[in-house]
């Protein structure tokens, strides 16, 4: 079996089962504990990495009293632009141009960004799924 077909997180199915993630306790912890340290500030660009469900795209608009220039929301699964633009949609219209979806898988190495692109990148779970250097 090669490392594509060993990673399900590009499965829809797999994506799909962690958009209800954040009605968990222990999610919604981890969500307060990192918005305690975000400090998202007007007219920044920041990277979602590993951005599922969108809940910490969601965080950085609403920490940023939605003043954010930008945020490039990028998950492996091209079904999550599905979530990000439902996100977008409870935002309201001023999300809808500033928020965007890239499909792009970081154990891969991240797609091409221009040095200096992002004020601020957040990872919430995804990172700790990351797949680096071969594999046992």
């Amino acid at each position: 079996m090669n490392e594509r077909e060993m990673n399900h997180w590009r499965e829809e199915a797999c994506a799909r089962a962690f958009w209800d993630q954040h009605l968990a306790l222990p999610y919604q912890e981890l969500l307060r504990h990192t918005a305690s340290w975000l400090t998202p500030q007007p007219g920044e660009h920041w990277l979602d990495l590993g951005c599922g469900s969108g809940q910490l795209t969601g965080l950085l608009w609403r920490l940023s009293g939605g003043r954010l220039a930008e945020i490039v929301s990028l998950d492996c699964n091209p079904v999550n632009a599905e979530a990000i633009a439902r996100v977008q949609r409870r935002l309201g219209e001023p999300a809808a141009g500033r928020i965007r979806f890239v499909t792009g898988d970081f154990s891969a190495g991240l797609p091409q960004f221009a040095d200096e692109t992002f004020d601020g990148i957040v990872s919430g779970l995804a990172i700790s799924y990351a797949v680096y250097g071969p594999r046992l």
